[in-house]
């Protein structure tokens, strides 16, 4: 849980618009190839989402050492129609949210298009009633060992 946000962030940063296929392929679904994920519409996530939820675990040289599934700080990230994002991180000081990024990203067919997960991390965004899942896979290597967090988070809207 220690990158969870920053993830997000990272993630919805750097989401571009990709255009593969011809311009006549109307079939409605994003075009892109190995390197895209897709799974939710910018109308499904338009408005303010709560972080809730992650749960994942953490591998250190391939050997699973550390789990969690554990509710989080209230973080908000807002989705507005242009396709600029904000996010609003929860202060324990002060109990109030602050602005701590903002960006933009595109968007194909009605679909929000991620490009390069294996750089960002982010292996899939779906929708389950009115719960945002974002799964993550990071990697670092630190001290010449190899360490790997899977990890998915729920936003709700509010």
């Amino acid at each position: 849980m220690k990158k969870n946000f920053m993830w997000l962030l990272m993630g919805l940063c750097a989401l571009t618009f990709t255009a593969c296929g011809s311009d006549d392929d109307n079939s409605g679904t994003p075009q892109g190839g190995d390197t895209t994920i897709s799974g939710v519409t910018l109308s499904q996530v338009v408005g303010t989402w709560e972080l809730f939820h992650a749960k994942g675990y953490q591998t250190i040289d391939g050997v699973k050492h550390h789990e969690w599934d554990e509710p989080t700080s209230p973080d908000w990230l807002i989705i507005k129609p242009d396709g600029t994002w904000q996010y609003m991180k929860y202060s324990t000081v002060d109990s109030n949210r602050h602005l701590l990024y903002g960006g933009s990203f595109a968007v194909e067919n009605g679909y929000i298009v991620v490009n390069d997960v294996s750089e960002l991390g982010i292996q899939k965004m779906s929708m389950s009633g009115d719960v945002l899942m974002v799964e993550f896979i990071s990697t670092e290597i630190k001290s010449g060992k190899t360490y790997v967090d899977y990890e998915t988070q729920s936003w709700r809207k509010i």
